[in-house]
């Protein structure tokens, strides 16, 4: 009845529920999010123009197609030079895993672990991670690492500067992750290790080594 009633009724509250409300990871499972989407399209985003709310909105709609089988997003990075640039530019792999982490999440450091023997196993057969690390401060993901060990390039996103948890759909999540292949399809979305590492045997049998 709520989204029914700001849908004949726009209002800022109502720009600002429906945000929130397509920003959360459990978007895609939301029995309201076809409506949401719909009133956005039909009535929202003629209101307000100009506010940031918008933005926020568009790119949750794009993240809500990131699914198997559909094409990965590309996104602005802080590299390790603290230089932008587009994430894509940093592919080197067959395939490859954007792991979206923090030093404050248990979880997903317990998942990037099980990933590191799967690393060492095929890293030369055309594998790549990349880890993303969403700080508050530079040094906590520095002592994570130096903790956990992970192996592969990571970079940081601090406080939000480049807004990847949102255009991910996990902003409302500490982590998440996405397996993609070299032209940019996504395999899976924050696989275990266990299917990972099936996925690279398929993709990656009888490959030669990079």
């Amino acid at each position: 009845a709520t989204v029914k009633w700001q849908e004949k009724h726009p209002c800022i509250y109502g720009l600002f529920e429906m945000k929130n409300s397509l920003s959360s990871y459990r978007a895609l499972k939301a029995p309201f999010t076809p409506f949401y989407i719909s009133s956005y399209k039909n009535t929202y985003s003629k209101k307000y123009k100009g506010h940031p709310y918008h933005k926020s909105i568009q790119n949750a709609l794009k993240s809500l197609d990131l699914v198997p089988g559909n094409k990965y997003i590309d996104y602005e990075v802080t590299n390790s030079n603290g230089k932008q640039v587009a994430l894509s530019s940093l592919f080197t792999g067959k395939v490859i895993y954007i792991d979206l982490w923090a030093s404050w999440c248990g979880p997903c450091r317990k998942h990037a672990k099980a990933l590191i023997p799967i690393y060492e196993k095929y890293k030369d057969k055309g594998f790549q991670v990349i880890g993303i690390a969403r700080e508050f401060a530079e040094e906590n993901m520095h002592k994570a690492l130096a903790k956990d060990g992970y192996p592969w390039l990571n970079l940081i996103e601090l406080n939000d500067k480049n807004q990847i948890w949102l255009k991910n759909g996990v902003s409302q999540a500490a982590g998440g992750g996405f397996l993609i292949d070299d032209s940019g399809t996504i395999l899976s979305v924050y696989p275990e290790a266990e299917e990972t590492e099936h996925i690279l045997e398929e993709k990656l049998q009888n490959k030669k080594k990079l």
